[in-house]
């Protein structure tokens, strides 16, 4: 008889209390796939970001580079001092002002001013843009500094010029976070003898 009991009850199907828990069960599943998608999604956005921030650093490097004189484009309070490692096999250069790297974009008259400093990443390509928003994709900023590089001669010292260097700080707000990724880049000519 008590056999014909479970029987019974098996064919009635599932308490309320089990339908309960199985759907609290799937409401938390539910959920945190996708709050794992959504921040799937936000780090492939933030990569794919910080990939064309780089690559737009890398393309002012070049065009910078490829400027015939970069010393009209400093202003010459700005000195970075030209030095080499112990074992004198590798050189780097160092500025006098921590805040070399700046988020300022250069006037007009500044011959960098060309290369500008609001660009939009629409999620293909990185426009420049004219306006003070970004209206047609996420922003991207870029500031510009420049100085002259001398190098110091032990022997008599006498400051020597030897090129002058423009300091790119290329900046967005990362999505995930909402915190402000920089990406700083020295580009460093030396004067042709």
């Amino acid at each position: 008889m008590a056999h014909n009991k479970l029987a019974h009850k098996k064919k009635q199907g599932m308490t309320l209390l089990e339908i309960l828990i199985a759907m609290l069960i799937l409401v938390f599943v539910i959920v945190g796939f996708m709050k794992a998608t959504t921040d799937f999604m936000l780090y492939l956005k933030a990569s794919k970001i910080n990939a064309r921030a780089k690559e737009l650093a890398e393309k002012l490097r070049s065009g910078i580079l490829n400027l015939p004189q970069l010393s009209a484009c400093f202003n010459s309070s700005i000195t970075g001092e030209l030095k080499s490692n112990a074992t004198g096999n590798q050189s780097f250069i160092t500025f006098d002002r921590p805040d070399f790297y700046v988020k300022d974009c250069p006037n007009v008259n500044n011959c960098i001013s060309q290369f500008g400093c609001l660009y939009c990443y629409t999620g293909e390509e990185i426009i420049l843009s004219n306006q003070i928003n970004c209206t047609v994709g996420y922003p991207i900023r870029v500031g510009y500094n420049a100085g002259k590089v001398i190098y110091k001669d032990n022997e008599s010292g006498q400051e020597i010029e030897v090129g002058s260097a423009v300091g790119i700080k290329v900046y967005y707000i990362e999505p995930k976070t909402r915190r402000e990724k920089e990406i700083n880049v020295l580009v460093y000519k030396k004067y042709e003898e």
